[in-house]
């Protein structure tokens, strides 16, 4: 497991020294337990993600020639935090949302009961856009929710294909025949939360059908194999 070479990224990224660190153990420059195992185990199907040094480091290996290997190293810091800041916006924006969208609805039905007759109309509209803005409230909280946890508590065994075939009579429905919608599933079970499940996949659906040209096709295919699941959408 000695050095061979490494390029300026990975100079730049170790603080590595051509000089002196050629030829040196890669395990005593990048000092970190789960890369002496991952490195020892010589799994290298998956990659490795750790934190080292106030750094999020992705390590792909590549095994090739006799006996070498060639190690691809990913800063995701960044990304990382990114991606939190966006969770972090949605959950927040999610619940300051949903206080004055619940005393617009209030205010709503009280009108609905008083309005008179001529008003009866633009009040519905407006409330047919609320109840919009509250299903797509209570998607970006389960949503948020979905993406905060690590764990399902009591999972549930689900029908997927039968969630599948649900969500796709509800997408031809919403399409209203703009597009060709076809679905493609397997007999297939598995453990989870049924209504995160089902709004992962619904906003997949639903984004694809907003954003995909009128006249195109989505497909949706549902596989598995052993332990895993695969739910694939084309648009």
């Amino acid at each position: 497991d000695e050095i061979e070479w490494f390029n300026p990224a990975a100079r730049t990224l170790f603080n590595l020294h051509s000089n002196h660190d050629v030829g040196q153990n890669i395990i005593n420059l990048i000092r970190h337990p789960s890369f002496a195992d991952y490195l020892r185990q010589r799994k290298f199907s998956k990659p490795l993600e750790i934190d080292m040094a106030g750094r999020n480091l992705v390590f792909n290996i590549t095994p090739y020639g006799s006996g070498q290997n060639l190690v691809i190293t990913r800063d995701t810091t960044q990304s990382k935090q990114i991606d939190t800041m966006r969770r972090d916006f949605i959950a927040n924006a999610s619940h300051e949302l949903r206080t004055p969208i619940t005393v617009i609805v209030g205010f709503l039905e009280i009108l609905q009961e008083k309005a008179p007759e001529d008003l009866r109309q633009p009040i519905e509209s407006i409330q047919r856009q609320t109840d919009r803005m509250q299903r797509l409230l209570l998607e970006l909280l389960e949503l948020a929710k979905l993406e905060s946890e690590t764990s399902i508590e009591n999972p549930e065994r689900i029908n997927l294909r039968s969630l599948l075939e649900d969500l796709y009579s509800d997408a031809l429905s919403m399409d209203n025949g703009r597009h060709a919608i076809t679905l493609e599933t397997e007999d297939t079970w598995i453990e989870g939360s049924p209504d995160e499940i089902c709004i992962a996949i619904s906003n997949l659906i639903t984004n694809a059908i907003r954003y995909t040209p009128d006249g195109k096709s989505i497909d949706i295919r549902l596989e598995h194999s052993n332990k895993d699941a695969c739910i694939t959408l084309k648009d």
